[in-house]
């Protein structure tokens, strides 16, 4: 820190510690069950608290600690609970979990950095098939460790792409942009890497293939759905669509002209003729989706409703699946009930109707819960 009087300059470990403090207390209010709701200005405070923090902890880890002292060594393990908790696919800020998931991976793949410090910032930019091929390596090492550092690799190498061409834009400088990324290498590497065991691994690919959607959302998406409806492998596709619910909440203010494509198809994902697996993890990412897509819901609407309706009145599908479509019936009148009201009338009273006869009847205690909170 520059001072009036001169340069003060606070060990790297302690810098850590305090903002370990600061994220402990976030993870708490995370994973806290506590019925007291926080004001909106407070929890709007919080975020910001905890974007500073993390995003402080990821510029500290990545640029300050060039060495390891033993010191600093214990402060970095220190942090790790609290990032294993922040970088939840389903945090509430998706900002923040990057950047945890970030971090976790920098600490953990820490002696990893020296061997690659010779490549050079450029490569970042032109994507070139030796980067690729030296990542994609990596990222096949038998070390959990290499294989993190070759997967945040690759996300900054789709981040960088995308602030560059952005920046061409805005300074009407296209003419000078590398050639575009390769998303489909990209995609492919990281989709193999989606089938780690270790979680640091995987929640880095799943950011990394949101980091891909970044460079051209109209033509990944579809592959993303493609590829989560053609997928067998029931934990890959679980990752998967955690994925696509990340890329959504990224698109911000654009995620509704992303609602139809997206809704269509996970509603086709959960027929009666797909599998058990397949069908549960598509309502589940349908219930996120109604989070994000607010009233836009109306594109999807009627494919919704009729599809809890159906779920709920028969009686030949497993409990999972019926806790499954309770839950959505819940996200989608909690996150856009008055858009489902005006739409479809009709579709949204049968589907209510279906919800208050399990509330009042069903012997299923989760099943019950998600209609009653409906």
């Amino acid at each position: 820190t520059h001072l009036d009087t001169g340069t003060m300059f606070a060990p790297g470990a302690d810098l850590i510690r305090t903002l370990g403090l600061l994220l402990s207390s976030a993870a708490d209010r995370h994973t806290s069950s506590s019925k007291l709701e926080p004001s909106v200005d407070d929890e709007e405070d919080n975020y910001s608290l905890e974007s500073v923090s993390v995003g402080t902890l990821r510029s500290i880890l990545e640029f300050c600690i060039q060495e390891r002292n033993i010191e600093n060594k214990r402060a970095m393990r220190a942090l790790l609970p609290s990032l294993t908790v922040l970088s939840c696919p389903r945090y509430r800020d998706p900002k923040v979990s990057e950047a945890a998931v970030q971090c976790r991976a920098i600490i953990l793949s820490r002696g990893c950095q020296a061997v690659h410090s010779k490549v050079k910032s450029d490569s970042a930019s032109h994507a070139s098939e030796a980067t690729l091929a030296e990542i994609a390596l990596d990222i096949s090492s038998p070390l959990p460790a290499l294989r993190a550092f070759g997967v945040v690799r690759l996300g900054k190498l789709c981040k960088d792409y995308t602030l560059n061409r952005d920046r061409g834009h805005v300074q009407e400088m296209s003419s000078r942009l590398s050639k575009p990324i390769p998303w489909l290498k990209l995609a492919d590497i990281l989709l193999k890497a989606l089938e780690d065991q270790e979680s640091y691994v995987y929640l880095a690919a799943a950011h990394a293939l949101a980091a891909v959607a970044d460079t051209s959302p109209r033509e990944v998406l579809p592959w993303f759905l493609q590829s989560f409806c053609s997928l067998s492998n029931d934990v890959i596709k679980t990752r998967l669509g955690e994925t696509l619910m990340i890329t959504i909440r990224r698109r911000g203010e654009a995620a509704p002209a992303y609602a139809q494509i997206v809704g269509e198809s996970l509603c086709r994902g959960a027929r009666h003729d797909q599998p058990v697996a397949t069908r549960i993890a598509n309502l589940s990412l349908l219930g996120e989706l109604c989070g994000v897509v607010g009233i836009n819901v109306h594109t999807f609407a009627i494919d919704l409703c009729n599809l809890v309706s159906s779920i709920l009145v028969s009686t030949d599908v497993t409990a999972d699946v019926r806790r499954a479509a309770s839950y959505l019936g819940y996200r989608a009148i909690a996150g856009c009930g008055t858009a489902l009201i005006t739409n479809v009338p009709r579709d949204c009273a049968t589907m209510c109707k279906r919800l208050r006869v399990h509330a009042l009847n069903s012997a299923d205690d989760v099943t019950r819960l998600h209609a009653n909170n409906a």
